[in-house]
């Protein structure tokens, strides 16, 4: 799996999900932005899982686990948190110069977002073979997390779509996992419709 780092001094486009705030965040023109998180594709099949280490300022650094080092220990010394990587398609939010930005984050909050998105997905893209999710954001629910709180990012799949041919640059295709026991099939949007709003 490619690992969507940055090199050099460039920065991969990005969002970000801001716990204080219950908001997001995005790279443009060399500056942090706002925007509101409607809906976009979310690529899932090639979620990465490991261990971050973030710093303002500097260029994220990351050890992923695999197939041959499933739960990676923690690398070294410093402040290392697990964390995800997941790309998210939507070129209407985004704009057309960078449809594709990556949402990394060692954050919990938004870490047990995407964990739920994610058991979501592993329990409907069995009857949803050959499609990517399309993901609304429902706002943020305020959640204890030992001796503070954070915000949760609540993250619901709302349609499947066909892979859009421009989400194919970088991404490794990854098998889905076997289909789970008969389920409802999620909605997809009917052709001409453009409820999904990416």
């Amino acid at each position: 799996m490619p690992l969507h780092l940055s090199s050099g001094g460039d920065f991969t486009p990005y969002v970000r999900f801001m716990a204080s705030t219950s908001t997001w965040e995005m790279n443009a023109d060399g500056e942090r932005k706002s925007f509101t998180f409607t809906k976009a594709i979310a690529d899932l099949a090639n979620i990465n899982e490991g261990w971050g280490l973030m710093a303002e300022g500097e260029a994220p650094q990351w050890q992923w686990d695999s197939a041959d080092n499933d739960w990676l220990k923690k690398p070294g010394e410093g402040e290392w948190r697990r964390g995800i990587s997941v790309m998210f398609y939507a070129p209407k939010m985004f704009g057309d110069e960078e449809p594709t930005r990556e949402f990394s984050t060692t954050g919990t909050g938004a870490c047990m977002g995407i964990e739920a998105l994610y058991a979501e997905y592993e329990a409907s893209v069995g009857n949803n073979l050959g499609k990517v999710p399309v993901v609304e954001f429902q706002g943020a629910e305020g959640v204890k997390v030992g001796k503070g709180r954070t915000a949760v990012p609540k993250l619901k799949i709302v349609s499947w779509v066909d892979r859009p041919d421009a989400m194919d640059g970088d991404a490794e295709e990854v098998a889905p996992p076997p289909p789970a026991a008969p389920v409802a099939p999620a909605s997809t949007a009917a052709p001409g419709d453009d409820s999904d709003g990416f």
